[in-house]
Order: C-alpha cells, then structure tokens, then sequence
C-alpha cells in the first residue's frame, strides 16, 4: 500500500522537536493504513490483486487493478 504522507525535512532546532515529528508522522500514517483497512468497502479497493498481478509481463511493470475493481469504479456498486 503505497502512502501519501511523506517524512520530508523540516528545519527543527532540537532533538526533542525532530522526534515529535517523525512519532507525528507515523501516527498519520497508522491512522491512514487504519482508515483504508477499515473502509475498504466503501473505498472500492482492490480485493482481487492476484488476478491483477498475473497479468503483468514484469514485476517492474505498474501493475493494473483488476477487472473487478474497475467494475466497482465503473458501477460506483460493491458485492
């Protein structure tokens, strides 16, 4: 699962500051993985990545998301 949160440099003074930082940083980053699981559903996910995954020629290849995904896109509808 890739993230959109990044840890990027920010010009902090003190030790104390850079650590609350990064423990902010990761506590998005635990609600954000914690959120997605939990609203996958409505999300519309992709529950079907080994079918996806066959498909691709390379494993450096951007792998595609499944027909079942894009069903789900396409129809805004989940099973």
């Amino acid at each position: 699962m890739s993230s959109s949160l990044r840890i990027r440099p920010v010009h902090l003074y003190s030790e104390a500051h850079v650590k609350v930082h990064v423990f902010l940083c990761m506590l998005a980053y635990y609600l954000e993985w914690h959120l997605k699981k939990a609203l996958a559903l409505v999300l519309f996910t992709d529950s079907d990545k080994t079918t996806a995954n066959k498909d691709r020629k390379t494993p450096v290849v951007k792998s595609e998301v499944s027909a079942s995904a894009k069903g789900k896109y396409r129809t805004k509808k989940n099973s």
